[in-house]
């Protein structure tokens, strides 16, 4: 099989055989890190919408010939991200994890699964968080739990997560919504009402558009 994540994480994969008691999660270098932030950054690439219909065949044939095998699982499961089918997403993480508790790509996505279209936010808060240990530079993670944290009124929290998230990556309403409410309970006007401000200017006409207008009127 060519999916360049044949060799994504094999020290975890070493390192977390099948146990019948669960084990504190080893915190990886940074390099390690950083390397399995790159190898999943590049098979997220390869599996863009224009290339998965070509990978999948691949896929389905490693899957045939060894249905536990994880970087087939991996690739199924965000192909089926790809096409919006999440519960199908899920399960394929559940199976590398219900082998590999500790594998962090896996954990990762089905994280930001749990709290985006599954709707699961206790699920998805633990995953997060085990999840950040080893992606401790995760945009997309950061943003996720700032998220999170908002749902749980951890404001301060929330604030720090999202502003991390958009200073590596270009934020989106939602993110700046959320941050714009956290600033809000924190009883701190400015960076509030510039967050909505830019929020507004991403999504004027929807419903987060709409209270954002609210919120920024009760300012004035």
């Amino acid at each position: 099989m060519s999916l360049k994540i044949s060799d994504l994480n094999n020290r975890a994969l070493a390192n977390n055989a099948p146990v019948a008691k669960p084990t504190a999660p080893a915190i990886p270098s940074a390099e390690n890190a950083a390397r399995m932030q790159a190898q999943l950054e590049d098979l997220n690439a390869q599996l863009a919408s224009a290339q998965a219909e070509k990978l999948e065949p691949e896929v389905q044939r490693a899957l045939a010939a060894d249905p536990g095998y994880v970087p087939a699982l991996m690739a199924s499961g965000i192909i089926h991200e790809r096409r919006a089918q999440f519960h199908e997403a899920a399960q394929q993480y559940d199976r590398i994890l219900v082998r590999y508790p500790l594998f962090a790509p896996a954990t990762r996505n089905l994280a930001i699964l749990c709290a985006g279209p599954l709707g699961d936010d206790p699920k998805a808060y633990v995953l997060a968080t085990k999840a950040r240990e080893s992606f401790p530079e995760d945009p997309v993670l950061a943003r996720t739990l700032g998220i999170l944290a908002f749902r749980r009124a951890e404001f301060t929290r929330c604030a720090q997560l999202l502003e991390e998230s958009a200073r590596k990556q270009n934020p989106d309403a939602d993110l700046l919504f959320y941050l714009a409410m956290a600033h809000h309970r924190l009883k701190e006007p400015a960076p509030s009402k510039a967050a909505f401000q830019r929020a507004l200017a991403l999504q004027p006409q929807s419903k987060l558009g709409e209270e954002a207008k609210r919120l920024l009127a009760d300012q004035k």
